[in-house]
């Protein structure tokens, strides 16, 4: 059996015009449903497979342009397309019958092979859209199926990662807390003054270690972090500053916190990322601050609906050269002095990491010989 070229539904009510149709067809290949008028293709328009429409314009009952219109909005050929085929030859015709929704106009009376070749190229147009629209829809199945796989393989990563970090944070911690665990013990019980030097120079540098252990576990895992709460802004405050007071006490440096009362309650925010960003803050404020005051000041921006923390610090100053490395990772503003301090780059970069995941920004405001002032600000959230 001969490979069907198309299947065309011809509707005419002229019933010769019909017959020839639908015998020019046939005898070229075509599969054809002949109707003698509009009725009759809308009675069956859901069984038959049309591939292309031939529609007369003066229909009784319901016209060609009316008819165009169903065939447009039925659910099942609304994209097959449509040719019109009639007597009404002038422009104003030919543009009533594209606005309804046709793709071509012949006019009768028509030569045989101009209604081949348009019927031919109409069809083998449709189904290359028809073609075009599965590799369409497999394609989007695809990239569908392939972001499934790539969030389970990311959720599997991140439930790997954790894991190696609760284990590394686990070994790393446990010998640092016998460390300084023995170190107390045995201040304690020595009177001996030159040792209890040793002892708190060791101290000190396994609180740094431990600092540090902290400091690199948190940068890891600072991207996974997704939780809100509603912000209590100066319980969220007390808490950052109630992290660090211990050290600034050590240092004879006072922090005081300052709480915007312009701030709006009952606002959803990364409560734990604040106070993660707040403490690396004050700890490098605390750190290159040798005397005076350090200054935690929680301000509302309500231009921006942002909330804006600002750490002032009583320390020497930044040299300009450094300005622009200072959130990058392992970067330090006078690296000797730094590390004489205890630092090595990680907390700002760390800060900034943790800021920029909840779409906010970090920066150094201003800085001098009587301190530094680091701020960053988060948007806030819909109110509870």
């Amino acid at each position: 059996m001969d490979e069907i070229r198309g299947r065309v539904a011809v509707v005419d009510d002229t019933l010769a015009d019909l017959a020839v149709l639908n015998n020019l067809l046939t005898e070229n290949g075509y599969e054809v449903f002949a109707f003698p008028g509009s009725d009759r293709l809308l009675a069956v328009i859901d069984e038959i497979p049309a591939e292309l429409f031939l529609l007369d314009v003066n229909l009784p009952g319901i016209n060609g342009y009316e008819l165009c219109g169903r065939i447009r909005r039925h659910p099942v050929c609304g994209q097959v397309p449509v040719i019109f085929i009639s007597a009404l030859n002038e422009p104003a015709d030919k543009v009533k019958g594209f606005a309804a929704g046709g793709v071509d106009y012949v006019a009768k009376p028509f030569h045989l092979d101009e209604v081949l070749a348009r019927v031919a190229t109409h069809i083998e147009l449709y189904r290359a859209q028809c073609q075009l629209h599965h590799y369409s829809r497999s394609l989007e199945d695809l990239v569908e199926a392939r972001t499934r796989e790539a969030v389970l393989a990311r959720e599997e990563g991140n439930r790997i990662k954790r894991e190696v970090l609760a284990n590394v944070s686990h070994e790393m911690r446990t010998p640092l807390n016998a460390i300084i665990g023995v170190l107390h013990y045995l201040r304690g019980i020595c009177r001996d003054g030159e040792a209890d030097e040793f002892f708190a120079e060791g101290l000190a540098a396994a609180d740094r270690l431990m600092s540090l252990v902290n400091n690199v576990i948190k940068y890891a895992q600072s991207a996974q972090s997704d939780d809100t709460a509603v912000l209590d802004w100066q319980s969220l405050a007390n808490e950052a500053v109630s992290a660090v007071v211990g050290k600034a006490r050590e240092k004879g440096l006072l922090v005081s916190v300052a709480v915007d009362s312009g701030l709006p309650a009952g606002v959803t925010g990364p409560y734990t990322d604040i106070i993660w960003a707040l403490e690396l803050l004050l700890d490098n404020a605390i750190k290159f601050s040798e005397q005076g005051d350090i200054t935690l000041a929680v301000e509302h921006d309500s231009v921006n609906r942002r909330a804006v923390f600002r750490v002032y610090d009583s320390g020497p100053g930044i040299p300009e050269h450094y300005r622009g490395r200072l959130f990058s990772l392992f970067e330090q503003g006078d690296g000797s002095w730094s590390r004489a301090k205890g630092g090595v780059g990680l907390g700002l970069a760390l800060c900034r990491k943790i800021v920029s995941s909840w779409k906010g920004e970090i920066r150094l405001e201003s800085t001098g010989p009587s301190g530094s002032v680091f701020a960053f600000s988060v948007p806030l959230g819909r109110q509870a």
